[in-house]
C-alpha cells in the first residue's frame, strides 16, 4: 500500500507516457477536470493493469501505443499495485479541494457536523456531543452528495483522508501555544531583564541549556520578541521540526520563573506537561497503530491540553483584554480528530513531514529540468529522471525504467 506522496509517483509515471487530452470534457473546470483524471490514474493503479480507455472514457483506438499496452502488455507495473489508503493534506488544501473550510465559524470540519450552538467545535471534552456524530461513510456521502471524483472510487473514502498531524499541531496549536507562553514570560513573569527584549536573551539561553540537557534533536538556533509577538495573537514562527521539539525545554524554562501561588501559571504549567505526554506517547510507539492503551492516553492527553488550553484563553480575557494570549483556531478541533483516529492508524503515518522533503528535492529536480524545456515537456523529463534516480537508489524496482 502506498501513501499519497508515493503514489503520486506511479500517478505522473501513467500522465508521463499518455498524453491525457482534455478537450475530451468540454465545458468542465478546470479543477474537476483535473480530480477525474486523478481519480482515473489510481483506479488503473489499484488495479495494476494498463488502462484501455482515457479519463473520460474513450476507448484507445486499436494498434496504438496505449492499446498495444492495455492487450498486450497488460500489466502496469510486473504484476504489483497500489492503493491509495491516506489522502493528507494541510486544511488550505482541503478547502481548495471543495471541502468543508476551516475558515467559517460554522461547520467548518469535514469529518464531524460540529458548530458554533449544539455541537461546539470549542468543546474538547471527552464526552462533546460532536463526537458520538464524527462521520461514517455513508454519513458523509450523505452530507457531501456530488464529491470529489475520488470518492467515487470504492476504495476511497472519508476514512483516507486524514488530519495532518504536522500542520495542525506543530504548525497550529503548538504554533498559538508556544508563542503565548514565550509571550508571558518575556511580558508577565519576573524573567531578569530591563526589557522584553532582554528577558528573551535569558529565556532563550535557559533553552539552550535544556537543549543540551535533554539532548534535542532539532533545535531552535535564535528565537527573538519578534517571532512571537503579534499585535492580533501570539504566535510562535519556526519550522515544524522546531517547534516539535521546543516543548520539553520550555517547560523546564517556565518552571524556573513561574509562581507556584498563582492558579494561572498552575494552568500553564499543566498544559505543557498534557502537550509533552501527547509526544511520549507517540514517541513510544513506532507502529502502524497505536496500542489501545496508548491510543486512550493519547487522546486523554489531547483533550486536558486543549481543555486547559481554552481555560487559559477564557481567563487570560478575564485578566486582561490587552494579552491577545492563546488563541483557539480549528485546529484544535482537529487536533481532537487525530487523536480520535489514533485508535485505527499512528498520527505519524500520516503526517507530511515526508510530503515535505519529496518536494524540497522535487524542487530542485524540476528546476534542473526546466533549462531550454517548453514547460508542458518539463513534467515528462521529471518524471523519468527521477524514476531513473528511484531505480538507481532502490535496485528492486528496476522495472520503473522500464
Amino acid at each position: 500500500m502506498l501513501a499519497m506522496g508515493t503514489t503520486c509517483d506511479f500517478t505522473f509515471f501513467i500522465w508521463g507516457v499518455y498524453s491525457v487530452n482534455v478537450s475530451n470534457a468540454p465545458g468542465m473546470e478546470t479543477a474537476a477536470c483535473f480530480w477525474k483524471v486523478l481519480a482515473w490514474s489510481f483506479k488503473w493503479l489499484f488495479l495494476g493493469r494498463w488502462p484501455t480507455e482515457d479519463a473520460f472514457g474513450v476507448v484507445y483506438p486499436a494498434n496504438s501505443r496505449e492499446w498495444d499496452l492495455a492487450h498486450n502488455e497488460i500489466w502496469l507495473a510486473g504484476g504489483f499495485f497500489g492503493k491509495l489508503w491516506s489522502l493528507q493534506g494541510d486544511l488550505d488544501e482541503n478547502k481548495k479541494w471543495g471541502l468543508e473550510s476551516h475558515t467559517r465559524t460554522s461547520n467548518p470540519c469535514i469529518f464531524c457536523p460540529a458548530n458554533l450552538t449544539d455541537l461546539n467545535w470549542r468543546d474538547f471534552r471527552l464526552e462533546a456531543a460532536w463526537i458520538p456524530l464524527v462521520y461514517t461513510i455513508d454519513s458523509w456521502l450523505a452530507a457531501h452528495p456530488g464529491g470529489l471524483a475520488l470518492f467515487a472510487l470504492g476504495f476511497v473514502s472519508i476514512y483516507t483522508l486524514h488530519a495532518d498531524y504536522m500542520h495542525i499541531k506543530y504548525l497550529g496549536v503548538d504554533q498559538y501555544f508556544y508563542g503565548s507562553v514565550l509571550w508571558l514570560l518575556c511580558f508577565v513573569l519576573p524573567v531578569p531583564g530591563a526589557s522584553p527584549v532582554e528577558k528573551m536573551g535569558n529565556v532563550f539561553s535557559r533553552i539552550l541549556h535544556y537543549y543540551d540537557e535533554l539532548s534535542t534533536k532539532s533545535q531552535y538556533t535564535c528565537i527573538t520578541v519578534g517571532m512571537f509577538n503579534n499585535k492580533d495573537a501570539k504566535k510562535l514562527k519556526g519550522r515544524a521540526d522546531e517547534i516539535r521539539h521546543l516543548g520539553p525545554a520550555l517547560l523546564r524554562v517556565w518552571e524556573e520563573f513561574w509562581d507556584e501561588e498563582d492558579d494561572y501559571h498552575r494552568l500553564v504549567r499543566l498544559a505543557l506537561v498534557a502537550n509533552n505526554d501527547m509526544e511520549e506517547v507517540l514517541n513510544a510507539h513506532d507502529t502502524n497503530i497505536l496500542p489501545p492503551h496508548a491510543a486512550a492516553d493519547f487522546l486523554a492527553a489531547t483533550s486536558r491540553l486543549l481543555c486547559l488550553y481554552g481555560l487559559l484563553a477564557t481567563q487570560a480575557t478575564a485578566v486582561s483584554r490587552q494579552w491577545f494570549v492563546f488563541l483557539i483556531t480549528v485546529k484544535g478541533h482537529y487536533l481532537m480528530h487525530c487523536a480520535l483516529q489514533a485508535r485505527y492508524i499512528h498520527p505519524r503515518k500520516t503526517w507530511n513531514f515526508s510530503g515535505e522533503d519529496f518536494m524540497k528535492h522535487s524542487r530542485r529536480l524540476i528546476s534542473a529540468c526546466s533549462r531550454s524545456h517548453k514547460a508542458f515537456d518539463v513534467h515528462k523529463k521529471f518524471i523519468f529522471k527521477y524514476l531513473i534516480g528511484y531505480a538507481m537508489t532502490n535496485p528492486d524496482y528496476h522495472w520503473f525504467c522500464q
